[in-house]
């Protein structure tokens, strides 16, 4: 054998039992003997093999039973189980293939293949161990990570919004200072300072808030999906009335699953940006639906405005994106959005046929459902 570990073999005769047992233990194997299923889970509620060898025929508790219980016990779920047989009819090995088991060894088995079995599932087991401790050890690095990039993005955040607002004090002491003497020109390059400013602590707030997505968030819960959108809508009411858009709301009773402030966030972000790219549509509109796929229900916002070209469609979720420089806003509305959907669970895209024709924001969360309403 190639590979050596620590396997237990389950076997109501003894002859088998011992035979086995000699064998692993000429190759090296670390091996314990349980001559029933009550044993050997005894075994295994204080030491955990690399391998179970069990015999399917066994009075009192089957070996089917012995694996039933290993797979639903969290500690033993995993560990692979071969099925010893001189007997097994067909449904009997398809029953131990649904229960988990990896292979089936049947008796008399020849010493060469029971070795090459056991050491091809030993390999893979410990392979699978090795990528899993790679894996804890990956994401216990990036959580750490993390926290010092959320550590850093508050003190830059901070750090830099101390100087905008030292600039913005005494620009407002410079103009009360020199009072009516400005000249128009002066004016003038003060509002672009002022401007400036505005929008700098702007883009750090959007910043800090991007950072903060999924650290320290409050419990999930469920909320109608209408209530988001009016909460979002509230919002924007000054821009929606301004602008005169009609919003059209699905009044399905659809329910979203997740942190109710991210979820407003979501159609807050996609709303104000399908308000500023309305363009010069006459009867402008959004609506906001679901549809039924596949996977699972499928949310959107839809509008008839400015639309996207086809090569821009995969860039519109990225930082700092503005197809458009002269509409407000910094460019991380939908790079916010989309964070929050993958914090949840889903994914989103966009379409479009084309400037003009409109835009359609598409994207999922985890565990969205359409509930009947009850009737008393």
């Amino acid at each position: 054998m190639k590979c050596t570990g620590t396997i237990l073999v389950v076997d109501d005769s003894l002859d088998s039992l011992k035979m086995l047992v000699e064998i692993l233990q000429a190759e090296g194997c670390q091996v314990r003997p349980a001559n029933c299923g009550s044993v050997a889970l005894l075994a295994m509620a204080s030491w955990l093999p690399d391998l179970v060898l069990l015999d399917i025929r066994m009075p009192e508790m089957d070996g089917l039973e012995v694996c039933r219980r290993l797979k639903a016990d969290e500690r033993t779920r995993d560990i692979p189980v071969i099925f010893l047989s001189a007997e097994a009819d067909q449904h009997e090995r398809v029953d131990g293939l649904r229960l988990g088991a990896v292979d089936f060894i049947t008796k008399p088995f020849q010493r060469e293949e029971l070795l090459a079995r056991i050491d091809t599932h030993l390999e893979l087991w410990h392979l699978r161990q090795h990528l899993e401790a790679q894996v804890a050890r990956r994401v216990e690095d990036l959580e750490r990570k993390n926290e010092a990039l959320e550590r850093f993005t508050y003190t830059f955040s901070h750090d830099l919004k101390t100087p905008l607002v030292t600039i913005k004090t005494f620009l407002g002491y410079l103009e009360n200072d020199l009072g009516g003497k400005l000249s128009k020109r002066a004016s003038e390059d003060l509002r672009f300072i002022h401007c400036a400013a505005d929008k700098m602590v702007e883009l750090l707030n959007e910043l800090l808030q991007l950072a903060r997505i999924g650290y320290q968030e409050p419990p999930p819960s469920d909320v109608p999906l209408r209530e988001i959108v009016q909460d979002a809508i509230s919002l924007l009411a000054g821009q929606i009335a301004q602008r005169g858009v009609d919003v059209a709301l699905s009044l399905e009773p659809v329910w979203l699953y997740g942190n109710r402030s991210r979820l407003v966030e979501i159609f807050l972000n996609l709303l104000d940006n399908a308000v500023n790219f309305l363009g010069d549509q006459a009867n402008p509109r959004i609506e906001i639906g679901w549809e039924q796929s596949e996977n699972g229900i499928s949310l959107f916002v839809r509008d008839n405005g400015m639309g996207i070209p086809p090569r821009h469609l995969s860039k519109v979720f990225g930082l700092f994106e503005k197809l458009d420089p002269n509409t407000s806003g910094t460019g991380m509305g939908l790079a916010l959005v989309r964070r929050i959907v993958e914090a949840h669970g889903g994914k989103i895209f966009a379409e479009s046929d084309g400037l003009g024709q409109g835009s359609t924001f598409r994207f999922t969360l985890a565990k969205t459902q359409l509930r009947q309403p009850t009737h008393d």
